[in-house]
């Protein structure tokens, strides 16, 4: 704010606190008027009474009773005796008020009737009173009634200017205590009786009730509007915004002069009881002021859209529509401006006025807020245009020429055109004039003559412009490859160098005529219109009134078989439309006159409009109404018509691309941090070459959390969320967590079997994926050692014979589970045998597999003819486990093998029954097949780190040094509970194991020898306590040191001892690494001792400083025993009794107390003492008497 102006308000709000003064001083003096007083009003010695003079007062009042006469009238009023006039007097003061329209004239008739009312008091203001009030009565209803609506306007519109003036000098008259309550009104020739002060409302509160009270049609409200705005202050107590930035102003001056604000704050000349009653009046009449608001707000968002529906359907509005329209936006204008004074005046909030797109119908709005729900795709905003921002870009982020062209070329083009449309217009009112136009034929005729003459015109234009001619040829030529949007956008700029009226022809020419096979074409050719339009518009009306007459010529011409044709005249137009090209009224006409005629070649019409800009219009504001009407009577149409299958699709389909269904949303889960990240590494993450990366990172959640146990377990039991390439990757992880957690491989195992039986007891068709990956994730298990033989063999036996009767699958018997015509569980046994298979190849094991692929087959003959996929993959899995293995083509053939194996094995299972006859040979060697089939976990992460560092060897040095430390850091050692076994179970494990090794050994005799390829032994990790019971040295042998050397012979392995020579360089430098490595222990541990020694000293320093400020004495021994605690305690008690206590008094333990022996010179007191074992200090006594305290520490504990 200005200094000028902060001024010039601090002026303004200056000259109301004066007049709020001056009133108050006016109000006193009337009041005691009122009351009797006399002589209030000196007026002179000798009082004038001549008819001339006291006439031309008369006509002063009624005629000039302004601020320029107040002086004059003031003095007449002082020397004119008036007694004889009082009557004429009220009568010309009565009209003269209803004159003062300014602030000043009324403020000079303030003054002036007051000056009357002090001199006459009872003898005129009575009268004044009375003939106030009336004026300011409303208005009969009856008489209103008998008026016709323009009278009554005229009327309320005089009576409404006339009371404006009288309710805000009556209020004056109030506030100064001239007018009192109606009831002191009196006619002329009454006498007035006082009927006290407290009868009766305020005049002016009773005169705004009697108006506002039943204002239905609020009329009334300038008045109400006028009153606050003049007396919102001074009679409610309100700040108006007038007020307020008047008080603003003030503010802000004295801040800028640096006042101090001595002068007192204003406030209003009403009292409380006046301002309450008057703000209830109010706000009662501001509920009807706002509830009218948004009616009639309402009552305008429908006429403009009724109007924009008509200007939508017949493409003008007619120009009574747009009067009345007009004249409602004034009234609604000017009523939101009183209302929002009222509001401001009473401290209420305007209500919301709803906007167009907020009042629409309801089914208007039910469409768009499904579409805003369900018909979402990814990347689009709620209720938006366009399917993604790029189409958003291309229809609405059109190139705007007048920057990268020159002015002259746009504007020239521009006048040409406006020139040329008016020239056509003059033609059509020629054409219209003599009704040239009638039948179809004729229009056709017509149609076909206007393009010859502008291919006449055009040969006329170009003739003298041969150059720019070429130009434009090789522009037009090139016109056809622009698919690009910068392609299309560079064209329009350089199509504004060689604008003409010859060349717009011609591009307008070539825009039409675009050929059926190149309806790719169409958008960017309507975004070379829009973007010229702005400045030659002539392009963008003459494509589209060719457009609108193929379109009609088409519908003509229904004979003909003309598909490509209206596709592209309808898709053009439909491009035009979503750059807002085309008026809506041509697409809507379009779509009526399919509508209306609904047959197969208006259907695809239909469709092809809808699928292309029909959710441009169904979403766009002026459009989405009209459009909601269309799909409602296309839906109608669709219900009650006989369409044929296609026929339904096709409407089907173009409606719900427009308005799709409803459908819920996805429901995101709420998961932690750590699951998405475990997740991640898991689903996302895991591959050959960085499974030992993840695997370390697993290891290092908290396992100890329940939780975070069972969310691990649920990731890696669900192997179908993952690659089915990588499952063997995700048993690898299982295998390597086993070591550390082996209760969670357990539970996985055992999940995972879980949902195996789960899939075979539901056999639900969508989870058969899940069920190949779950058969094929415990193969790979069995792979990686966390499975036994029997736990496959089991799996494959309860796949081929569960739900069925007795466990056998016989061959015309229906099982529920398992129906003939059901082939998936033969491609679980073979996904199992394909993963797995191929381990069962010697020992027990492969009889195991022999007997199941003969009982397999048996099952595959049961059921029907296989279908030829599932028949090549028991070929491959047959390939891939047993190349040689006899298939059987018949059932009888499957059922004699399996009775041939099952009675060549039956002696032997009959055998392995026996406790005493156990076969030791095949449990051997089924335990030898899986340690030698079996892939080791370590070694495989071992294999999967070593390519790693081969990758990763050309790192830095400092890289290589921080890795070895986290690799240091990592290392966890594990320890496994200890199973107490029996002695006997142990022993007969020893007898049973001895037995195996010699059958072993005999049955190997005649194996062939392998090639030697064992590791090379290392030096196990000596624990801790072996290292400090027995050094870690190497044995001396009578001839060197002792070395033990690993042999092996057939399958046997054997350690012998090897003696190395003291001086060889072997021996040399093993006994060189012992001794540096006992020095560096002898070192560290002087080190440590050290450091505690010090620390030691220094805590009991600080402990005996502490206990001294305490006012205790703390000492420090080393006590042995029982008794020599004790009696070091008494001899510590003696020495703090000092002189007090004889020196022979001897002391005694019992229970918890030191005392003196009962004797005639020991003292009455005695001390307690308590005893705890400190960590440090060893045993602390604590001793306390009557008036010292002790605490001993010693240093060793007690027994």
């Amino acid at each position: 704010m200005s200094s000028t102006t902060a001024t010039k308000e601090v002026a303004d709000g200056a000259e109301d606190r004066s007049r709020r003064e001056r009133k108050r001083q006016l109000h006193h003096l009337n009041s005691r008027a009122w009351s009797g007083e006399p002589n209030l009003f000196k007026t002179s010695s000798s009082l004038d009474s001549s008819l001339k003079k006291n006439t031309a007062f008369i006509k002063k009042v009624r005629t000039a009773l302004t601020a320029e006469k107040q002086a004059e009238l003031l003095k007449d009023v002082q020397s004119l005796s008036l007694e004889k006039y009082l009557s004429e007097v009220v009568s010309g003061v009565a009209e003269g008020l209803g004159t003062c329209k300014t602030q000043a004239a009324v403020l000079a008739g303030v003054e002036i009737v007051s000056a009357l009312h002090q001199r006459f008091s009872t003898r005129f203001t009575p009268y004044l009173t009375q003939r106030i009030y009336q004026a300011l009565l409303p208005p009969s209803k009856s008489y209103l009634k008998g008026l016709s609506p323009e009278q009554r306007e005229k009327e309320e519109n005089t009576r409404i200017s006339r009371q404006r003036v009288l309710i805000r000098v009556a209020t004056e008259f109030w506030l100064a205590g001239i007018l009192r309550k109606a009831e002191d009104g009196r006619e002329l020739g009454e006498e007035y009786v006082d009927h006290g002060k407290a009868e009766g409302a305020p005049l002016p509160l009773t005169v705004m009730r009697g108006l506002l009270k039943d204002d239905k049609e609020l009329v009334n409200l300038p008045l109400a509007v006028g009153f606050v705005k003049n007396f919102g202050f001074d009679v409610l107590g309100a700040r108006t915004r007038t007020v307020r930035k008047t008080a603003e102003g003030e503010a802000a001056a004295e801040a800028a002069n640096g006042a101090e604000g001595d002068h007192t704050e204003d406030t209003p000349l009403a009292d409380g009881t006046v301002r309450d009653e008057t703000r209830e009046l109010l706000t009662g009449y501001w509920e009807s002021v706002k509830y009218a608001l948004v009616r009639h707000q309402k009552q305008i968002n429908a006429t403009a859209r009724r109007n924009a529906e008509h200007l939508i359907s017949s493409g003008q509005t007619f120009e009574d529509r747009q009067t009345a329209f007009n004249k409602l936006l004034r009234a609604q204008e000017k009523f939101v401006s009183s209302a929002q004074t009222l509001a401001d005046a009473l401290g209420v909030e305007m209500p919301h006025l709803p906007t167009p797109e907020e009042d629409r119908p309801e089914s208007v709005v039910r469409a768009l807020g499904s579409v805003a729900e369900g018909g979402r795709r990814e990347g689009e905003t709620v209720g938006s245009l366009w399917e993604d921002e790029d189409s958003r870009r291309f229809y609405e982020e059109v190139v705007d020429l007048s920057t990268r062209v020159p002015g002259i070329f746009l504007e020239a083009g521009k006048k040409s055109a406006e020139e040329e449309a008016a020239k056509e217009g003059e033609k059509k009112d020629k054409v219209e004039g003599t009704g040239a136009v009638g039948e179809e034929g004729g229009e056709m005729d017509l149609d076909e003559d206007e393009d010859e003459k502008e291919e006449e015109g055009d040969g006329a234009d170009a003739a003298p412009t041969k150059t720019i001619g070429a130009q434009v040829d090789a522009l037009l030529l090139r016109l056809p490859e622009l698919t690009n949007r910068d392609l299309i956008d560079e064209f329009a700029v350089d199509f504004c160098f060689v604008n003409s009226k010859a060349s717009r022809n011609r591009l307008i020419k070539t825009l039409y005529e675009i050929p059926r096979s190149r309806q790719d074409l169409l958008p960017y050719y309507a975004r070379l219109i829009a973007t010229l339009a702005p400045w030659m518009p002539d392009i963008r009306d003459k494509v589209v009134e060719k457009l609108d007459k193929e379109f009609r010529r088409l519908q003509r011409m229904r004979e003909k078989d003309l598909a490509e044709s209206r596709a592209k005249n309808i898709k053009y137009l439909s491009e035009l439309t979503k750059f807002k090209i085309c008026p809506p009224h041509v697409v809507f006409h379009c779509m009526k006159i399919t509508l209306e005629d609904f047959n197969r070649s208006n259907i695809e019409i239909l469709c092809h409009l809808l699928e292309n800009c029909g959710r441009f219009l169904f979403r766009y504001g002026e459009t989405s109404g009209r459009m909601g009407q269309m799909l409602e009577i296309l839906n109608r149409k669709k219900s009650s018509a006989h369409l044929g299958g296609q026929e339904r699709v096709m409407v089907e389909n173009a409606f719900y691309q427009v308005n799709p269904p409803e459908r819920a949303a996805i429901q995101q889960k709420d998961r932690s941090p750590v699951e998405l990240y475990v997740r991640k590494l898991v689903y996302l993450d895991l591959s050959k070459k960085n499974v030992a990366k993840i695997l370390k990172q697993l290891r290092k959640v908290n396992w100890q959390d329940p939780k975070m146990v069972g969310l691990l377990t649920k990731i890696f039991t669900k192997p179908w969320k993952i690659k089915f390439a990588n499952l063997h990757y995700l048993a690898i992880l299982v295998g390597g967590l086993s070591k550390y957690h082996p209760e969670f491989a357990v539970a996985v195992v055992d999940d995972v079997l879980e949902q195996i039986r789960l899939g075979l007891e539901q056999n639900i068709f969508k989870h058969n994926q899940r069920r190949i990956a779950a058969v094929k994730y415990l193969g790979e298990l069995y792979n990686y050692k966390m499975v036994e033989t029997s736990v496959i063999f089991d799996t494959l036996y309860l796949i081929v014979t569960l739900g069925h009767e007795n466990g056998r699958p016989m061959p015309g018997r229906l099982t529920p589970l398992d129906p003939p015509d059901d082939f998936f569980r033969v491609r679980l046994v073979c996904a199992l045998l394909e993963s797995c298979g191929m381990c069962f190849d010697r020992g027990n094991s492969k009889k195991k597999l022999d007997m199941f692929l003969a009982f397999f087959q048996f099952y595959i003959h049961t059921k029907a003819t296989l279908p030829m996929d599932v028949e090549f993959g028991v070929q491959d899995a047959f390939q891939l486990i047993r190349p040689d293995f006899k298939v059987h083509t018949s059932l009888e053939e499957a059922a004699k093998e399996l009775d041939e194996i099952v009675a060549r094995q039956m002696p032997q299972r009959a055998a392995e029954a026996k406790p005493e006859e156990v076969d030791v040979e095949s449990d051997e060697g089924e335990s030898e097949d899986e340690d030698e089939e079996g892939i080791d976990v370590e070694e495989e992460l071992e294999a999967e780190e070593d390519k790693e560092a081969e990758v990763e060897s050309d790192d830095d040095e400092d890289s290589e040094d921080e890795e070895e430390s986290d690799e240091e850091e990592e290392v966890d050692v594990v320890v496994r509970r200890q199973r107490e076994v029996d002695p006997e179970e142990e022993a007969e494990f020893e007898r049973e194991f001895a037995k195996m090794m010699s059958e072993s050994l005999e049955t190997r005799k005649f194996e062939r020898k392998q090639v030697f390829d064992v590791p090379l032994p290392v030096k196990r990790h000596v624990p801790q306590h072996a290292a400090t019971a027995e050094p870690a040295s190497t044995p001396a042998a009578p001839n060197g040191l002792a070395f033990t050397f690993l042999t092996k012979r057939g399958n046997k392995q054997q350690l012998r001892p090897l003696a190395v020579p003291e001086d060889s360089a072997l021996a040399i430098a093993t006994k060189n690494k012992q001794e540096a490595e006992r020095a560096e222990q002898q070192k560290i541990k002087s080190l440590v001792l050290n450091y505690e020694r010090t620390q030691e000293d220094e805590e009991k320093q600080a402990l005996a400083a502490s206990a001294a400020r305490n006012g205790m004495t703390l000492r420090f021994g080393d006590v042995r025993g029982g008794d020599l605690l004790i009696s070091y305690a008494c001899s510590c008690m003696a020495s703090l009794a000092g002189s007090d206590v004889s020196k022979r008094v001897t002391w005694e333990h019992k229970d918890d107390w030191i005392k003196p022996k009962a004797s005639s010179g020991s003292p009455a007191w005695q001390f307690r003492y308590q005893l705890r074992w400190n960590y440090r200090w060893g045993l602390v006594a604590s001793i306390s008497g009557p008036a010292r305290a002790c605490v001993l520490c010693f240093r060793d504990s007690i027994p």
